[in-house]
């Protein structure tokens, strides 16, 4: 059985939706990427291996393909680690397809098994919401952001643990407190405030504006240490 989950990224200002397949076949052990990838992307391999086994899930002496669809442009970044993990337990039959469909997995793993949050969540939830998914699955720093997209079910995962509890029960345990977590909610009901494709994009610009001056000055920084001249005004 091949095992369909979709992730995503951001392409310029605007979220580009992933579909991930995984198929675990007989043959010699393997673990095959394919679609176009970047390195960040390739080396989700070894952080989504390291982290399911960190946490009891020893992935088979199989041959494991994935497959990152359509195959016709670049995917980059470190958005897709929770996606081919959750296909993976998937294709494992751990998990039930109940929690998987319709679902849009964007998040990147450590070693660990914690759950980090990725930068431009906000277009990407935009951009499943017109693709006709219903729910994401996001880090729990990135939950107040995608939020605020309406009619979208949010999900805030701290870990690769209460990921797989949540993709076998529907819910996440409080460790501390024993009570069901509820992560979904919609912040622009309560805040007033209606989300556009026009926020997004002047979100976007914004982020990138401010990522494009601090490395013009750091460059400029480093320069005047090279010259053993003093830099005022930038830090």
């Amino acid at each position: 059985m091949v095992a369909e989950v979709f992730s995503a990224m951001i392409q310029g200002i605007e979220g580009q939706i992933v579909k991930i397949q995984v198929d675990i076949s007989n043959g010699l052990p393997n673990f095959n990427m394919i679609g176009y990838l970047s390195n960040e992307v390739k080396e989700s391999k070894e952080r989504v291996r390291t982290a399911l086994n960190n946490i009891g899930v020893l992935l088979p002496p199989k041959r494991i393909s994935v497959n990152f669809a359509p195959a016709d442009f670049r995917k980059c970044g470190t958005s897709f680690d929770i996606g081919v993990a959750a296909a993976i337990l998937l294709a494992m039959d751990f998990v039930p397809e109940t929690y998987i469909k319709d679902t849009l997995f964007v998040g990147e793993l450590s070693l660990n098994g914690q759950i980090c949050p990725i930068s431009g969540v906000l277009p990407i939830v935009v951009a499943a919401s017109k693709r006709g998914i219903k729910r994401c699955i996001v880090a729990q720093e990135n939950v107040a952001e995608a939020a605020f997209v309406e009619q979208m079910e949010v999900v805030g995962c701290r870990n690769l643990e209460e990921l797989f509890f949540y993709l076998k029960h529907g819910y996440i345990i409080n460790d501390d407190s024993g009570e069901i977590l509820e992560n979904s909610g919609n912040i622009s009901e309560d805040s007033g405030k209606e989300c556009t494709i026009q926020d997004v994009k002047k979100s976007q610009e914004i982020s990138e504006s401010t990522r494009s001056l601090n490395y013009t000055c750091k460059r400029y920084f480093r320069k005047c240490r090279r010259r053993q001249n003093i830099c005022y005004g930038f830090f």
